[in-house]
């Protein structure tokens, strides 16, 4: 069984990555890119992975493409090992809608997030004060008691089930008497709805190389930068490009700002 409230302690990086899920939830996860556009609405399943002493919540569809380009650096070595190496990518990657992923170890909750190739590291800037309220309703088949809180400039509904004794949900909204079934913000520019519960043996890995650890201030000064220039920052990562004209730097410019529904 499952502990709901774990203690943190200072584990090494090779017991972290030793550790396995013992459950495996699933959540559909909608969200708007930009919120001034309602056709510009997302849908991914992401997946909540929880073990004894951390979890894991990220895209499935990031965790299939992970385990492709896990693959592919595992052939390189073998090929490299015998002599035959030849560089090449994996193709068919799937896209990722949901970008962010969350780790959490013990108390401590971990972000990652991209901007262009880099992968950026920071604590979830947000703390939850969880007011649990009376009122109750059935989803699926769960009894569930909702619970709110004010998270950055949002106000976030979350029903919890103590039927699954687990402070976890998804993203970052954890911390209550039991699993999170749903979770939104008032506006529901976001809106995590659950799809299935299992027991699951897995793996729980966070993204250790390539990682550039941040405040969140850091990063978030960082993301204005990229979005006011996209193509300025894919310069600064070393990759040579022809030099845009003013109108593919307005085009590039202004996409990028269309995605402006940061869940952070």
């Amino acid at each position: 069984m499952l502990l709901c409230f774990i203690m943190f302690v200072s584990v090494s990086v090779k017991a972290q990555m030793s550790e396995f899920s013992k459950i495996e939830v699933k959540y559909m996860t909608s969200f708007l890119r930009d919120t001034a556009d309602v056709t510009s609405k997302r849908q991914e399943i992401t997946v909540l992975r929880v073990g004894e002493n951390k979890s894991i919540f990220k895209s499935e569809m990031k965790l299939v493409r992970d385990s492709l380009l896990n693959e592919n650096e595992a052939q390189v070595k073998r090929e490299v090992a015998m002599g035959q190496f030849t560089l090449r990518m994996p193709g068919n990657l799937p896209r990722v809608a949901f970008r962010p992923e969350v780790y959490r170890y013990g108390e401590k909750t971990t972000v990652y997030d991209q901007l262009s190739l880099d992968v950026y590291s920071f604590d979830a800037p947000n703390s939850l004060k969880w007011n649990i309220t009376a009122e109750k309703k059935k989803i699926a088949t769960y009894n569930c008691q909702k619970a709110v809180a004010r998270y950055g400039n949002r106000d976030i509904i979350a029903w919890f089930t103590n039927e699954i004794p687990m402070d976890e949900g998804p993203y970052t909204f954890k911390g209550l008497p039991g699993l999170v079934v749903e979770v939104y913000d008032s506006k529901k520019h976001y809106h995590f709805s659950l799809i299935s519960v299992r027991q699951w043996m897995k793996r729980m890995t966070p993204p250790l190389r390539n990682v550039i650890p941040a405040t969140y201030e850091q990063f978030s000064k960082k993301r204005q930068e990229y979005r006011d220039d996209p193509t300025a920052y894919v310069s600064q990562n070393g990759i040579k490009v022809p030099a845009p004209t003013k109108e593919l730097r307005d085009l590039a410019r202004s996409n990028r700002q269309r995605d402006n529904n940061f869940l952070d």
